[in-house]
């Protein structure tokens, strides 16, 4: 059992929609059912979906993102092309961090950047960010993640705990 990033992309759609069917969680990801239903199974396997609802673990997912993701799913970089922004120039974190020159892209005919094309966890990734704008902030988040230098991992994991609604637990003094 290896984990992808389909994978990866199905955990965090559950995270946001929990309990989604397997053809909710297609739509959402332009992905087959059947893809949807194995990638649940394989999650359930390492625990970061519940084996007992359609639910991710909230924790182990991004305690896996944090410390895993770039191990798991490296994000490799091509040639220049028109795409879609990912990374440090998606939707997020372009507010906070100047990217100039230097922007990440999902290829695509209809995009509207040029920079460094990026291989996408999903491979419909360009479509997602026009049919779904939440999900396209999640999946851009990600590849921050997988991909950028400290400060872009550390804003793309704080700006990700609030889009999935994670709420830490309280701290007590002991």
């Amino acid at each position: 059992m290896t984990i992808s990033g389909i994978d990866i992309a199905v955990a965090a759609c559950l995270a946001k929609r929990p309990h989604a069917t397997y053809e909710q969680i297609a739509g959402e990801l332009l992905i087959s059912q059947s893809t949807a239903f194995k990638s649940v199974k394989r999650l359930q396997v390492a625990g970061l979906v519940h084996h007992t609802e359609r639910q991710t673990n909230k924790l182990a997912f991004l305690e896996f993102v944090q410390h895993g993701l770039r191990y798991v799913c490296p994000l490799m970089l091509g040639p220049s092309r028109l795409g879609v922004p990912t990374a440090h120039a998606g939707p997020d974190l372009s507010k906070l961090i100047e990217f100039g020159d230097d922007a990440y892209v999902w290829s695509s005919r209809e995009g509207t950047v040029r920079g460094r094309a990026v291989e996408p966890l999903v491979p419909r990734a360009s479509e997602i960010a026009v049919r779904s704008p939440e999900m396209y902030a999640i999946l851009a988040l990600l590849d921050a993640v997988r991909g950028g230098r400290a400060r872009e991992r550390n804003l793309g994991m704080e700006a990700l705990r609030r889009l999935i609604g994670f709420a830490p637990m309280p701290k007590f003094a002991w």
